[in-house]
């Protein structure tokens, strides 16, 4: 049983005018189904506006899902995370964490250090008051920090450093997953390393699992086990980060591989260009969402709604010129650079 497993999420929002009847529905995540091994990093990909930190947030019900179901595996329970009532939720975030995206709003700038990691700790009654100091010092030189920052405010440390005072307080509960938030990308190149490194280091000591949100691929390519493309609100491809990586099927997943830099300016490479902009989940594409910046689309791929398919070897793929017909040979629109 995975720790974590994800069937048919979705989170829809409900946007409109007080003197109009009619709600506008944003289909922010829209059928997302996914599972997460113990000691496993999941990384869910995609341009901004996909979906994929509401998709987290979602499981974390830091946002109320729409409809769909969360198993978690606690300590051999499985639980129904959805389904949980306010106190068995409390309980239950002691093994989900997340670390935000922004490391200078997600810390409270009146509080010390000391009181931001050991929250929880006070929240759940796992700490007592006397004992807050010794614990805050090892959760930060858990991290890489120095004991005598716990008397420190937010505001005196750069944005490395915040984050690893955001991880701290994630680790404060001893988790068994942890939901990273595009936890480097306001991070300079040195300190994005840094962090990185860190986290797969207490991966490995503490056995965490990762869900982890990112738009940047170079990044997600040197921590994922496993990859997970969503496109307006849907998963369009997953599987093992090499596969994945060496052999992109969906022309989504091969446009967004095309556009990372290479790090040899004279090695030509070919680069597939989507045209326009990624459609408004509140007014989604008929059939495949990405039809109409496919290079590769077809007359029916505007009629035929796309759903993840198998095609061996842990990958799934939701775009039917593959799946239904592998034996047409697609050339797409390529510019080389």
């Amino acid at each position: 049983m995975p720790l974590l497993k994800v069937d048919r999420l979705k989170t829809h929002f409900f946007v409109g005018s007080p003197f109009r009847r009619q709600k506008t529905v944003i289909r922010a995540v829209d059928g997302v189904s996914f599972e997460l091994e113990r000691g496993e990093t999941l990384a869910l990909v995609g341009e901004s506006g996909c979906g994929k930190t509401t998709a987290a947030r979602s499981v974390l019900r830091l946002e109320e899902p729409t409809a769909g179901s969360a198993v978690f595996d606690l300590d051999g329970e499985l639980v129904s995370i959805f389904d949980l009532d306010k106190e068995s939720l409390r309980r239950w975030r002691r093994k989900a964490q997340m670390a935000f995206q922004d490391p200078f709003g997600s810390l409270n700038p009146r509080m010390n250090v000391a009181d931001i990691v050991t929250e929880g700790l006070r929240i759940h009654r796992l700490c007592r008051p006397s004992a807050k100091w010794e614990r805050a010092a090892e959760l930060l030189e858990s991290v890489g920090m120095d004991a005598r920052h716990a008397a420190l405010y937010p505001h005196e440390f750069s944005g490395g450093q915040r984050q690893r005072i955001g991880i701290a307080r994630a680790l404060a509960l001893e988790p068994d997953l942890i939901a990273a938030d595009e936890p480097v990308s306001a991070l300079d190149v040195s300190a994005q390393a840094q962090v990185v490194n860190l986290m797969q280091d207490l991966q490995e000591r503490m056995g965490l699992s990762y869900l982890f949100i990112s738009h940047d691929l170079s990044v997600v390519r040197h921590i994922a086990d496993r990859v997970a493309v969503m496109y307006l609100g849907k998963i369009v491809e997953t599987g093992p980060k090499a596969e994945l990586y060496e052999n992109p099927v969906h022309p989504y997943t091969k446009a967004l591989l095309s556009a990372v830099p290479s790090l040899d300016p004279s090695a030509g490479r070919s680069v597939l260009r989507l045209s326009g902009d990624a459609p408004s989940p509140a007014n989604p594409p008929s059939g495949c969402a990405f039809h109409p910046r496919c290079p590769m689309a077809e007359a029916s791929c505007a009629n035929a709604p796309q759903t993840l398919v198998n095609i061996g070897g842990g990958r799934a793929v939701a775009c039917h010129l593959v799946t239904g017909s592998e034996e047409r040979s697609h050339s797409p629109r390529k510019e080389t650079k």
